[in-house]
């Protein structure tokens, strides 16, 4: 993991300073992560953000296949407690537990590339190496049997009603037709184990429970009586890569806008690592770093040099004097 690495950019020679010139103009830092959000991404983040010196805001240009539900949020919750206000910049493919992280962001920002992806948590695949499932597989399996069954039931039960010339009755009809689908599916029913339908929902439950904390707090969530963006992501869309472009999420989310002017600069400097998930099982290695320097210490003004005693009673005899002075010639005048 290479945390904390400088990168090499394909930044042009006059545009070294412009990460630079977005955290001074948007008084931010500015965190680029490219990386699968798996341990210890959190931990290293939470270090990176603990040890330095921030400024107000920060902006988090996230690039990711997705990961940890866990993970996601560690990651939203340091930031958010850390920073008056966090935007994410989607600048290419940002999927799964990255839109987790999403949900605790005020503003999100999106790059030419950029597209979002459900909420959707990937299980490990038992005896496979690297494979995971959809999170969503069992509800959809779930689903698409129930339709599939009924659907079964009512042909069979329109076919005897038909096919019978009026010599069944319905509620026979019914009976018939039900045990010939219950007959049918109960030996896929049979295959699914119960222990892991319950690790399943466990799973997608977590990731909707972390999603609705961070969306708390952010407040960048279009949720009204109708529209619910939560239950959208996570199971309003068909497969984990789904794209969610702008215009979508901002059917989702309260504040969205292009890249523009020295942010989209930025992303241009960064080149396809900006867009691409570098992290790969052939051996990409993942980039998690600040981009600007720490903000340096405004100089302290010099204070006034306090008077000594000794100038304050010399101060105050002459002082005295000049009363005095003035005393007596209003005497003289007076007489006169």
């Amino acid at each position: 993991m290479g945390w904390g690495k400088k990168m090499t950019t394909n930044k042009k020679p006059n545009s070294g300073d412009i990460f630079e010139v977005v955290a001074d103009e948007r008084a931010a830092d500015v965190l680029f992560i490219n990386s699968d959000v798996y341990p210890p991404l959190d931990l290293n983040i939470i270090q990176m953000v603990c040890d330095r010196k921030k400024r107000e805001n920060i902006i988090v240009i996230l690039v990711t296949n997705g990961g940890l539900p866990d993970v996601s949020y560690r990651i939203a919750r340091c930031l958010q407690k850390n920073y008056k206000s966090v935007t994410v910049v989607i600048s290419g493919w940002c999927k799964s537990a990255g839109t987790i992280l999403c949900t605790g962001a005020n503003e999100l920002v999106f790059g030419m590339y950029g597209e979002l992806g459900p909420i959707d948590v990937q299980i490990r695949r038992e005896d496979e190496i690297g494979e995971r499932d959809s999170g969503l597989s069992v509800e959809s399996a779930f689903e698409s049997l129930r339709m599939a069954s009924f659907r079964l039931f009512e042909q069979c039960m329109y076919d005897i009603k038909e096919h019978s010339y009026g010599s069944i009755t319905f509620k026979t009809a019914a009976e018939i037709a039900s045990s010939m689908a219950v007959g049918m599916v109960s030996p896929i029913f049979a295959q699914l184990d119960p222990i892991k339908i319950g690790e399943t929902h466990r799973s997608v439950r977590i990731a909707e429970e972390y999603a609705k904390r961070l969306a708390m707090h952010s407040h960048n969530l279009r949720k009204t009586p109708e529209i619910d963006p939560i239950e959208i992501l996570l199971r309003g869309y068909p497969t984990h890569g789904f794209v969610i472009d702008k215009d979508e999420a901002s059917f989702l989310f309260r504040n969205v806008s292009d890249a523009d002017g020295n942010l989209q600069t930025l992303i241009e400097a960064l080149g396809k690592k900006a867009i691409i998930p570098t992290e790969s099982p052939s051996g990409g290695q993942s980039i998690v770093e600040f981009l600007n320097e720490e903000p340096r210490p405004q100089p302290k003004k010099p204070k006034a040099a306090k008077a000594s005693k000794g100038t304050k009673a010399a101060a105050s005899k002459k002082s005295g004097r000049r009363k005095t002075a003035a005393r007596a010639n209003g005497a003289s005048a007076a007489q006169r």
